[in-house]
């Protein structure tokens, strides 16, 4: 079986530490050419200083590129260390990194691998979209080198950062209307089906012995602010890594979504049912609307533990 080549852009933040791990631990199926970081859950500093930490704790050599300070052209003074703690990665304190990053930036980083890869690359974006977007922007003839674009964000109904936007979107909201009008493949997991996406304690509780890495997540999980163990801690960023390798746990609607990216609704998707429904609009994006509740928890601890 063919390893299939991906760029993993990322804010760390605890649930991306997790998907991270997943995606590592898979190493036999995921060739991972490249992490870049964005700002996001905390700034850019710390969440490339977060990606490096992860790295080396799980003693990975795959490059680091660091990404956008900042969104495009909407910039909301807000992050998430409430969620996440000062430094991004609450309740567990990795080791310093000895590793740099490179010289180039994400943009270029990016563009270097996808010139040279022979295969397709999947990019699977766990953070805002700003990376991708300058990339489209600066150097569109590379979407014939990218296979598909995998994307934790969004949502159709009740958002987590106003009434109806979710996080890693409102943070740039111009970013993601770019990337979904490219044409690209995408595919969507926002809130409405990651809301569905938790571990909980039971399952908590087989992390905290296994190993050193499940022992970093459980610690993590626990200073993770959410509903508490007994109702499930929301891993939202694995269902990228799920998806990528069980694909069948999920169900998908092929949908025409916009982005809002002004007023009251900026960051809000609107699902746009009567073009496409009356052929003036093509659907854009293959929005996951369900999931396996119990596969995906067994597969996420599963997958840390390995």
């Amino acid at each position: 079986m063919n390893r299939r080549p991906i760029i993993i852009d990322t804010d760390p933040g605890i649930d991306d530490a997790a998907a991270i791990i997943a995606a590592l631990n898979n190493n036999d199926k995921l060739d991972i050419k490249l992490f870049t970081s964005v700002f996001g859950n905390v700034d850019l500093e710390k969440t490339t200083k977060n990606t490096l930490k992860i790295l080396e704790f799980m003693n990975s050599d795959v490059p680091v590129a660091k990404g956008a300070p900042r969104s495009i052209f909407f910039d909301p003074k807000m992050n998430a260390s409430d969620v996440h703690g000062e430094s991004g990665l609450g309740g567990y304190e990795l080791p310093e990194p000895t590793r740099k990053v490179m010289e180039k930036n994400a943009v270029e980083a990016m563009k270097e691998v996808l010139e040279k890869s022979i295969d397709k690359v999947t990019v699977v974006i766990l953070g805002v979209s700003t990376n991708l977007a300058l990339l489209l922007i600066q150097y569109p003839y590379l979407k014939e080198k990218i296979e598909e674009v995998v994307i934790m964000g969004g949502s159709l109904s009740l958002g987590n950062t106003n009434t109806a936007a979710e996080f890693n979107v409102y943070k740039d909201p111009h970013a993601t209307k770019i990337v979904f009008d490219s044409g690209l493949k995408i595919t969507v997991f926002g809130l409405d089906v990651t809301r569905k996406c938790r571990i909980r304690s039971k399952s908590l509780d087989k992390l905290k012995t296994f190993n050193k890495v499940s022992n970093m997540c459980y610690s993590i999980f626990k200073y993770y602010r959410g509903e508490g163990f007994e109702q499930g801690l929301i891993m939202h960023d694995s269902t990228t890594i799920a998806y990528l390798l069980n694909p069948e746990m999920f169900r998908f609607e092929k949908k025409y979504i916009d982005v809002a990216t002004e007023g009251a609704a900026i960051g809000s998707f609107v699902a746009d049912y009567y073009t496409v429904r009356n052929g003036d609009k093509n659907p854009n994006v293959n929005y996951a609307v369900d999931v396996n509740e119990e596969e995906f928890e067994r597969w996420l601890v599963e997958n840390i533990c390995k």
